[in-house]
């Protein structure tokens, strides 16, 4: 008959880990010669611990392989370009109306490290740094509640699970692009690591530095810290009434910034939004984004018995600054939509959440020996519903049993060893066929493409199916060191750190050429030389990246109209322009009000005509050319050869079709006079 089920117990205390707890590194200065330092390098590498380090590095790694210039890091490094480049791309609309700049230290670091370099190397350099800077951070906040063996095998679960938050799976944490996310999410995490040592003058210069970076990731760190210090002296509390005090005084003054306080957006301003960032709108989410963090909150609830009170306040602290943050979202910046609070967007806080609740999940999986049969089995449930964590519903109803299981806690469960590892067995077969599907996807997909098209290795990895074997391995490695031997670890590093070697850098040739930022000369001297406007029909970069020139219209510059009224204004009148001259489809509007066309949009004399009749008119119309297309006969255009062809992808039911894109036809609006 199995035993009966242990009442949960608190984790060992900050203090008692550091002083038991067998960590990898160097000995102290003044504590060891040279002969105990050989002996310490010989002892990790005989039990494995070092190599599984590197592992878990490299599958950090290879889990947020680098894209290039992509995602906010497009306007972050077209923004340094700006500034180097006033009288060119600084005219850009996006540029010219930029009102969230100034609120980062970054810009000004970005672009200075593009004028000495360029925009690839620079964003290869900060994707480089924000990386060693987060994993630095997070294996420094988990040591400070786990031993070293535990340590890696934690982060190398927080690697292998969604990291998303939000909606539309648009941002996660960890991020390998050149923005400020990263790095302020790091300095959070060191923080709170020090905060837990309760040295709280280290922890508010990284909370400084965060807020310098990009305030809004640091705020639920800057909460915490004020929380910690209430909890240590109450006197605290009535401080922070009478900094709010003091905000209530400044925004009944309206004072510049507090003023947005009371400012509700206007109707026409918030269309655009809703359009164009529904991300910002929680309203507009589709449900599996709540799902996701129901099952997030859940796995902080299950997990808080493992940890210490120092450190279990915290995670929960972090759960309910994030479910805080979407409440006041939906309140005031959905329902009633506050100009600062849409601004804000609280609802980022749920960063951290992610975090603590991947190494809540870890600790769940490394720590079951010490829980009983009952937490086992809710444990269980909740991998399973991590495994289902894209189907809202298998995920909710897989999370809510291992949390009813847990709180169950007058319930004696008596199941033999047997059962419970067939309980596992069945958890990582569902979780296996259920990813099946879409690998089977992505590799008819890969299958499908040209030859010369490179399949991102991103797409596989958010397939999540490599990750069952690799949680499985670190599980084990802690669980039944006995059957990971040494061998097995180095083994499992190499190959891991050769993928790295060869598969981290995910870009195509066209994004190597792209990112450099070079200007191409072939193109420059078929475009007008005053430096105006260019239309790049379906581009995302290419006229700050390809010529220099500002934008007339592109997708990425409505990003920053939430900041901006003016850019709003301006960016949604041309794009409405573009829709109603045939020439851009309604996905220019928003990223959700529509399906990716099939046919490429066709340029007709009656379009550039009118185009062309504008006061605000741009100076040349740049337009993809694929194979197979007939070149207009009615039009005066120069042709202009890429130097990495491109592809769009369309796809009909079960069929692929796959379009190549190896030219530009550039047309002048000063060889088009519009007839009278």
């Amino acid at each position: 008959m199995a035993a009966a089920d242990p009442m949960p117990r608190a984790g060992p205390s900050a203090s008692e880990v550091h002083a038991s707890a067998p960590r990898i590194g160097w000995p102290e200065a003044g504590r060891g010669d040279l002969k105990s330092r050989f002996d310490r390098l010989r002892d990790v590498l005989a039990d494995g611990s070092l190599f599984f380090g590197i592992a878990a590095i490299a599958v950090f790694m290879l889990s947020r392989p680098y894209e290039g210039i992509e995602g906010d890091g497009q306007i972050y490094m077209a923004r340094a370009l700006a500034d180097l480049d006033p009288t060119g791309i600084g005219r850009d609309i996006m540029f010219a109306h930029d009102g969230q700049s100034q609120f980062s230290i970054f810009p000004f670091i970005a672009a200075r490290l593009v004028a000495a370099l360029n925009p690839a190397n620079t964003s290869l350099l900060l994707a480089l740094l924000s990386f060693a800077c987060w994993f630095a951070a997070a294996q420094f906040f988990v040591s400070r509640f786990t031993e070293s063996r535990t340590k890696w095998a934690v982060l190398m679960i927080v690697a292998i699970v969604p990291g998303f938050y939000g909606a539309f799976h648009l941002l996660r944490f960890a991020e390998p692009f050149a923005t400020p996310r990263p790095f302020a999410e790091a300095c959070v995490l060191a923080s709170l690591a020090l905060l837990i040592g309760r040295r709280r003058g280290l922890a508010f210069a990284f909370l400084a530095l965060a807020s310098a970076l990009h305030p809004i990731m640091a705020l639920p760190g800057l909460l915490i810290f004020w929380v910690d210090l209430c909890r240590a002296d109450r006197r605290w509390i009535a401080a922070g009434f009478g900094l709010g005090l003091i905000g209530a005084i400044a925004v009944a003054f309206g004072l510049p910034l507090f003023d947005r306080l009371t400012t509700v957006i206007d109707p026409d301003w918030l269309t655009i939004l809703r359009q164009r960032n529904a991300y910002l709108f929680p309203t507009l989410w589709p449900v599996g984004s709540f799902a996701f963090l129901a099952l997030q909150v859940i796995t902080v609830l299950v997990a808080a018995d493992l940890l210490s009170a120092r450190v279990r306040w915290m995670f929960l602290a972090a759960a309910a600054l994030g479910a805080g943050g979407l409440a006041i979202s939906v309140a005031f910046g959905d329902l009633w939509p506050l100009l600062l609070v849409v601004q804000a967007q609280l609802w980022r806080m749920t960063w951290l959440l992610g975090v603590v609740a991947a190494i809540a999940l870890a600790l769940c999986l490394l720590r079951l020996p010490e829980r009983g049969p009952r937490v086992e089995l809710a444990s269980a449930f909740l991998a399973l519903g991590w495994l289902l964590w894209d189907e809202p519903l298998s995920a909710l109803s897989a999370a809510s049993a291992a949390l009813a299981l847990y709180y169950l806690r007058g319930l004696t469960v008596s199941v033999s060893r047997l059962i419970l590892n067939m309980v596992w067995a069945a958890v990582l077969l569902i979780g296996l066929l259920d990813r099946l599907s879409p690998t089977r996807a992505f590799f008819k997909y890969a299958a499908s493409s040209p030859a010369d098209f490179h399949p991102a290795v991103s797409l596989f990895w958010n397939i999540y199916l490599v990750s069952i074997p690799i949680g499985a391995f670190a599980v084990l490695y802690v669980l039944r060191p006995n059957l990971i031997s040494p061998k097995a670890t180095g083994a499992f590093a190499a190959v891991t750190t050769l993928c790295v070697i060869g598969l981290w850098d995910d870009r195509d040739p066209r994004h190597k050429i792209l990112d450099s930022g070079h200007r191409q000369a072939a193109l420059a001297a078929l475009l007008p030389a005053n430096q105006s406007e260019i239309h790049w029909m379906g581009g995302v970069v290419e006229p700050w990246f390809y010529a220099g020139r500002p934008a007339w219209a592109l997708y990425i510059q409505g990003a920053g109209s939430v900041f901006s009224r003016p850019l709003a204004m301006a960016w949604r009148e041309r794009v409405e322009a573009l829709i109603s001259l045939g020439l851009a489809d309604q996905s220019l509007r928003g990223a959700q009000s529509s399906a990716p066309r099939d046919e490429a949009i066709q340029l007709t004399r009656a379009a550039v005509d009118q185009l062309c009749a504008r006061k605000d008119a741009p100076g040349a119309i740049v337009v993809p050319w694929e194979a197979g297309m007939a070149e207009p006969a009615d039009l005066k255009f120069k042709t202009w050869q890429v130097p990495a062809p491109q592809f769009r992808l369309v796809q009909k039911g079960e069929t692929v079709t796959w379009h190549r894109i190896e030219k530009f036809i550039v047309v002048t609006c000063s060889d088009h006079t519009p007839e009278l």
